[in-house]
């Protein structure tokens, strides 16, 4: 693999995911059977993945419509029934401007960000989703999924504004931040940590 954005791209989960049959297939077969296998993985991006339709808030945009990938149907806490778009019957619960997916030729424009607005006027809150009707098959959005689930404002929850983190809280993340560099630092403390453990095991089975 000649890694570059012009050769064959870089490491990503995608990659390694592929590359997991294989060594686990070469571990079984240069081992025997009824051998446990320990895979160790650095604390990578190249190492996290989901699925496509995961439930994961960049996934999401606040607002129904636009480019956003649709999630998959979930339940939640009360095991009700949530769809990432629009049923038939469906009650819009969104006053916020709602944008179509782009058009091959709106793609085409240099500087565009969205595709053709619905008025509001026309689909204000409230809108049933009729056969026909463009909120179908459009995403929820964040905001409607929320108040789908009674979550949108809890009791004591501000009404406008995001809390920001403390300087407590940045110099928590700081020091985490600083701890994970340590641990991954040309890989001595992961070592010295898989070393440890080969030794309390030892130690336990003696």
């Amino acid at each position: 693999m000649t890694v570059g954005k012009q050769h064959d791209g870089y490491w990503t989960s995608d990659r390694m995911c592929a590359q997991l049959p294989a060594a686990i297939a070469t571990f079984e077969l240069t081992h025997g059977p009824h051998r446990q296998g320990v895979s160790i993985f650095d604390n990578s991006t190249g190492h996290n993945t989901y699925d496509d339709d995961a439930l994961l808030a960049h996934k999401m945009s606040l607002a129904p419509g636009g480019e956003k990938t649709a999630l998959r149907v979930f339940e939640d806490d009360n095991g009700r029934t949530v769809h990432p778009t629009p049923q038939l019957g469906g009650t819009l619960l969104t006053d916020k401007k709602i944008f179509l997916p782009k058009t091959e030729a709106q793609e085409k424009t240099k500087g565009r960000k969205f595709g053709t607005g619905l008025d509001k006027k026309q689909y204000p809150f409230g809108t049933k989703a009729t056969p026909g009707s463009p909120l179908l098959g459009l995403n929820k959005g964040g905001e409607q999924m929320l108040k789908g689930m009674g979550l949108w404002r809890l009791d004591g929850e501000r009404a406008k504004g995001l809390v920001k983190c403390s300087n407590k809280c940045k110099a928590h993340n700081a020091t985490s931040r600083q701890a994970i560099a340590a641990f991954n630092k040309d890989g001595r403390e992961r070592e010295r940590l898989v070393e440890q453990a080969q030794r309390e095991q030892q130690n336990s089975s003696a």
